[in-house]
């Protein structure tokens, strides 16, 4: 059923919501690794994650508390995305590391809640 735009299930679950959720996002994070990919500006390519990818994400983990874990790590592996692009083009770090990049992109994970934009 939808009902003002979001998808519940007939148990009340979100689980299609998500997933129509982290397919748009997924696209998007695709066009954003292409559009970036002639410039060496990780600035360009975090703001448009920031406006284009990060806010939707934050939305249904912030807008629906009854997102599950698998859902959770489905929407958190988009950013995983985002953080082996940044490893791959910008970062010296030899090994790859999650949490150390996030902390290099001053990034959290998507569990924490929203973070201000410092882009």
């Amino acid at each position: 059923m939808r009902d003002l735009g979001v998808l519940i299930d007939a148990k009340f679950n979100f689980h299609q919501q998500v997933d129509n959720i982290f397919f748009h996002v997924y696209r998007m994070l695709g066009l954003i690794r292409i559009v970036t990919f002639p410039f060496s500006s990780l600035h360009n390519l975090l703001t448009l994650y920031y406006n284009l990818v990060r806010r939707k994400l934050e939305y249904v983990r912030v807008a629906w508390n009854s997102v599950t874990s698998t859902d959770a790590g489905k929407l958190e592996r988009i950013q995983r995305k985002l953080v082996l692009l940044c490893h791959l083009s910008f970062s010296s770090y030899l090994d790859y590391s999650y949490g150390d990049i996030l902390n290099y992109l001053q990034l959290h994970t998507l569990s924490v809640g929203p973070v201000a934009q410092s882009v």
